[in-house]
Formats: structure tokens, C-alpha cells, sequence
């Protein structure tokens, strides 16, 4: 195998259906990054900028009267084992998706800090018609993240929230963030795939198909991208179509 993606697929340990990954048609995407602009009234309009190393890669431009999703998968700041030793650290990955198409319209991927990583979810979402956002909140970066995006003034309204109970006190609490546990990672993935095969959702990035070919079954069960691989496009895409499901 030429690649540790290949290598996965001829295992046959990789998580994902490998005949539907391998039938997936990616797209070339338009690389840029957003600004705002204020004019001379004082009337803010957010642009998309052409930039050949933007951040940001779009296959669809926001139409007027769709609406979106967004999913956020929030870097850790860990070392991948078996990473180049130039590319070892994860990153943060966004993915917009047209709720009434189920298709990949955009993704934002790279190394920010959670508070840029918030700002700039702030503005995509805004792009994006004020999606709705569910941002991974696991650990505290995931939090930072979400205090940027209240800081930006973005709808609370459109947080992915969920009651949590407390056993002991039976009081309920609001919880901001989507919350990735080892119960419910499994069951996400899983509706991932089974989208993907039903034609459900329709991706657009290599990068989303390369990672999810490299996404594996470990022999103690548990599921992630193999040795070398990352697996941020895979959960960033997971979060996305949860949204698109709440």
C-alpha cells in the first residue's frame, strides 16, 4: 500500500464502508477566507476572499433560502502517534452542511487557537445564514470555543444544547456543546456510514474520505483514525450531521 490509508483498507479493520468511500465523487474546492467589511454607513457585510491557503474550502456558496448546519471538532493540542514529525498535532475541523440537501457545502480546517477557532465558527455560521452549530465540548477547549462564539454576539438560540439530569440531585441543567462519549461515539460514526451508503449526506472533500479511510476498529474496540492518521474531518463531519438530524 502506498499510503497508511490504503494499508487500513487492505487490513480490512477500517470502520467506514469501503466500497461506498471508494465511489464517493470529491469536488474541487474554492479556497478563500472570510472578512468583514464595513462600509462607509456603517452597514457589515461578511465576504468570501479568495486566498489559495485559506483556511476555508467551499463547495457551495450560502443560497438565500437554505438553511445550514454546522459541526465543530475542537483540537486538543495531542500528539498523533505515528504523525510526520513536522504534522504530529491534531486540528480544529468545521463542516457546513445544506439541511435541506445533505450536502457539504464548506469546511473550515486548521491549527487556531480556540479563541480565533470561535471567532472564526462565528463568522461561518453567520455566512452560512446563522447556522445551527454544535461545537464538540469534551474538554475545556470546547468551552473556550463557545464563550468566543457568545462573545461574537452568535445566537444562543442556535447552540446545539442538551438537559442533562444529575442522578443525585435530580436537577436538570442546560448543557451547551455537543458532548462526544465513549457510548455515543460508536452510534455517531455509525449514522455517519449508514448516511453516506443511503446517499443521505453527500461529501465533497477528499480530505473527508481519505481520513475516513484511514478511521479504524482497534482490536480493544475502539474507533479512531489508525497509526499516522487523523480523524478531525471524520468527527467535525459526525457533529455535522448530528445537527442535521436535531
Amino acid at each position: 500500500p502506498a499510503t497508511a490509508e490504503e494499508a487500513f483498507l487492505a487490513s480490512g479493520n477500517t470502520f467506514f464502508h469501503t466500497t461506498t468511500l471508494e465511489a464517493i465523487e470529491t469536488a474541487a474546492a474554492f479556497r478563500s477566507e472570510l472578512r468583514i467589511h464595513e462600509s462607509g454607513s456603517g452597514e457589515r457585510e461578511i465576504q468570501l476572499v479568495p486566498n489559495p491557503r485559506g483556511l476555508l474550502r467551499v463547495w457551495q456558496r450560502p443560497k438565500e433560502s437554505s438553511n445550514y448546519v454546522l459541526g465543530a471538532d475542537v483540537a486538543e493540542g495531542i500528539e498523533i502517534e505515528g504523525s510526520p514529525a513536522d504534522d504530529k498535532h491534531d486540528y480544529s475541523s468545521a463542516d457546513v452542511i445544506d439541511r435541506a440537501t445533505g450536502e457539504q457545502v464548506c469546511q473550515l480546517h486548521g491549527r487556531l487557537t480556540p479563541d480565533e477557532f470561535g471567532r472564526q465558527l462565528a463568522l461561518l455560521g453567520e455566512y452560512y445564514n446563522h447556522a445551527f452549530i454544535g461545537v464538540e465540548s469534551n474538554a475545556g477547549y470546547g468551552l473556550h470555543v463557545l464563550d468566543e462564539l457568545k462573545r461574537a454576539d452568535y445566537p444562543t438560540h442556535l447552540f446545539y444544547r442538551k438537559q442533562v439530569t444529575d442522578e443525585t440531585t435530580r436537577k436538570t441543567t442546560e448543557k451547551l456543546g455537543w458532548r462526544t462519549t465513549v457510548a455515543n461515539k460508536k452510534s455517531m460514526c455509525a449514522e455517519l456510514d449508514r448516511a453516506l451508503r443511503k446517499h443521505d449526506l453527500t461529501v465533497y472533500s477528499e480530505d473527508s474520505v481519505r481520513e475516513m479511510k484511514g478511521f479504524i476498529t482497534k482490536p480493544n474496540g475502539q474507533i479512531e483514525g489508525g497509526n499516522g492518521c487523523k480523524d478531525d474531518r471524520v468527527i467535525s463531519l459526525a457533529i455535522a450531521y448530528q445537527m442535521l438530524r436535531a
